[in-house]
Formats: C-alpha cells, sequence, structure tokens
C-alpha cells in the first residue's frame, strides 16, 4: 500500500522517516518521575516508572528534560549517604544519553514564569510546563499538585500512576 497524503488536491508520497516520526511518542520528564529510576526505597509508582526506564532505548519514544532535572536529581541525592559518587557518576551519562536534556533559553524561561505565576506553582514547575509546552509532548509527573495544577492543560500533563493508561 503506498503511503500518500492529500495536500492542497494532489496525491503526495510521503517519505518513510515522516511515517516513522509520525509514530515516535515524546513525553517530558519531571525529577518526580527519574528520581525513582535511581532510588527505591519508600517510593511509589515504581513499576510505572521502571516501564518508563525501559523506554530509554527505544526507538518509538523521545524523552525530554530540562537541564533542571540535572540539578533536582543531584540535589536529592545528596543527602543519601547510601549513593556513593561513582553510581553518581553512571547516573548523569546515562541521563545524558537517554533523555534529550534541554538547556533553558529566554523563551522557556518566560513561558515558565507566566504558567508559573498563572497555575500558582514553583517556577520549577514552570519549566517543566513551558518545555511540555514547547515541544508539545505531555509531561509526565509523580507530583501530585503539579498534576492537579496542569491535568487540564492542552499539552497535558500525566500523573505517572496513569501513564499505562494513556
Amino acid at each position: 500500500m503506498e503511503k500518500t497524503v492529500i495536500f492542497n488536491e494532489k496525491r503526495i508520497k510521503l517519505p518513510d522517516f515522516l511515517i516513522e516520526e509520525s509514530r515516535i511518542k515524546k513525553y517530558v520528564l519531571d525529577a518526580s518521575v527519574v528520581f525513582k529510576w535511581y532510588y527505591k526505597k519508600n517510593e511509589t509508582d515504581l513499576y510505572c516508572a521502571d516501564i518508563l526506564y525501559n523506554f530509554l532505548n527505544s526507538q518509538q519514544y523521545i524523552l525530554f528534560a530540562p537541564q533542571l532535572l540535572i540539578y533536582e536529581i543531584l540535589n536529592a541525592f545528596r543527602l543519601k549517604e547510601e549513593i556513593k559518587s561513582e553510581t553518581i557518576d553512571l547516573i548523569i551519562s546515562e541521563l545524558y544519553d537517554a533523555i534529550i536534556i534541554i538547556e533553558t533559553g529566554k523563551v522557556i524561561l518566560r513561558s515558565a514564569f507566566l504558567h508559573a505565576r498563572t497555575l500558582n506553582i514553583s517556577y520549577y514547575d514552570g519549566i517543566y510546563i513551558a518545555l511540555s509546552e514547547k515541544f508539545d509532548a505531555p509531561l509526565i509527573t509523580a507530583d501530585k499538585k503539579l498534576y492537579q495544577s496542569g491535568k487540564n492543560l492542552p499539552h497535558k500533563v500525566i500523573m505517572l500512576s496513569d501513564f499505562l493508561e494513556k
């Protein structure tokens, strides 16, 4: 079957890369989700987090996060004495290899501020929402407050525990 679309009343053959790209699912991840990949003690929704972790090397998913995620993860591990420096090195490497880490520029920073003010969320959470909006990709979070604040946005905020249902 030929892969075509109608554009301006003409039938156009689609290049294979466009067809494949349309099948790829994009998500923005926040630190509350990624933290669960590396620290299991007293954490919930680990099954969903592990499924998402297994998507890291999949060709069907693109996972984005702001550079802020790295700072938040490292800050959380700062007080976890059982996590050794060598493990931290591996975590940093894996995150940069597996997730597209986005440096925030003026547009994202401004959008994050507006979201933080409008939704009454932290500026940090606003960065995740702004990134989700920019890449037209749902944000996956384990943060119930962030979920409640953003669940009705057009670019969707998905609770980690609901991720497998989507």
